[in-house]
């Protein structure tokens, strides 16, 4: 029982969550028994429910998975009772907050709660669940925690059309938790698939910092650099802007091979965001000016993009990428004076 409860409703509330539990370890010799999910339906009509519930719920979701071995087929009591309490936990949460949530470690029921949830829920029940892996201060805890299932559901998610606002936005959240090592192991191609379908823009990462560690995990490989389509490429530079914090550090001996490839490759936006990264993280230690001015030539327009992210990030303070843009515009200048 989470200590905030006695302190917020007092014993009726303890009181009440040791009925459920109690009423939940002894499941109906019936199906049709539905005592507890008419309790437990009532609870969703709660408008404004108490944050406390979303552990109580959870807990509740333990004992389910605990005492019914089999949750039975779709529309059982078990399966009923759970999908129940996840909506009673999450689904009244703030899907656009990612503070959400509560410190509470998984359990050792955690995976069957995931099987069933992914095997047989609708998507609001799929999103309760993606509330819970969500939480920043949930998900890092516990031996229990399913990051080893935890990328194929996700990927699989990549055959839903359409996807709900909610389902779309926590699904976004829940995959910068991951690195793109984790996914390759259950393909992929299927992870690009994913991200094509869920056309991720800037303002979709703005609550997850990771974005930016999660796109460089895929620029590291070979197959992340060709794929992986223009706009995730900005959300790196953004995010290198607004959060660049231990950013990067992992791709710098990486970085002349990545804009060797898309130089070669002829993907000049691609390569913009490269550039203008670099010098948002690292400036004129990463020794970028010969490819800078090889890039201002092929696209002058560049230059003004380049300009207004490292401005954003530093003000006037980066000097040397100040003095090469003004380096660069009189040399042009002197190739048109007659």
């Amino acid at each position: 029982m989470p200590s905030s409860t006695s302190d917020r409703l007092g014993p009726i509330a303890d009181q009440f969550d040791e009925a459920i539990i109690a009423a939940i370890a002894v499941p109906p010799i019936s199906e049709r028994d539905t005592l507890l999910p008419d309790i437990l339906y009532s609870l969703t009509q709660w408008k404004s429910r108490p944050d406390f519930l979303s552990e109580m719920a959870y807990e509740w979701c333990s004992v389910i998975c605990e005492k019914c071995p089999d949750l039975g087929a779709a529309g059982g009591w078990g399966r009923t009772c759970l999908f129940l309490s996840l909506e009673i936990g999450f689904r009244h949460l703030d899907f656009k907050n990612r503070d959400v949530g509560f410190d509470r470690n998984y359990t050792k029921h955690y995976r069957k709660i995931i099987d069933t949830v992914f095997k047989d829920g609708s998507d609001e029940v799929i999103a309760d669940l993606l509330h819970i892996w969500n939480s920043r201060r949930h998900f890092y805890h516990g031996p229990y925690k399913p990051v080893h299932v935890y990328a194929g559901y996700l990927i699989d998610l990549r055959r839903l059309r359409p996807l709900s606002p909610r389902l779309r936005h926590l699904l976004i959240l829940a995959i910068s938790l991951l690195d793109y090592q984790t996914f390759e192991q259950v393909g992929s191609e299927k992870l690009f698939e994913l991200l094509d379908h869920l056309r991720v823009r800037v303002e979709d990462t703005e609550l997850r910092d990771e974005w930016g560690e999660f796109v460089l995990s895929i620029i590291r490989s070979p197959e992340g650099i060709r794929r992986l389509t223009f706009p995730y490429w900005e959300i790196l530079v953004e995010r290198s802007i607004q959060a660049p914090k231990g950013l990067g550090f992992e791709v710098y001996d990486q970085r002349s091979h990545v804009m060797e490839y898309l130089e070669d490759a002829e993907e000049w936006d691609k390569l913009e965001c490269w550039i203008g990264f670099l010098w948002i993280l690292w400036g004129s230690a990463a020794n970028l000016e010969p490819a800078t001015l090889s890039l201002f030539h092929r696209r002058p327009r560049a230059i003004q993009k380049l300009e207004g992210w490292v401005e954003r990030r530093w003000g006037e303070r980066h000097r040397s990428f100040r003095s090469l843009c003004e380096r660069w515009r009189l040399s042009v200048a002197g190739q048109r004076t007659p």
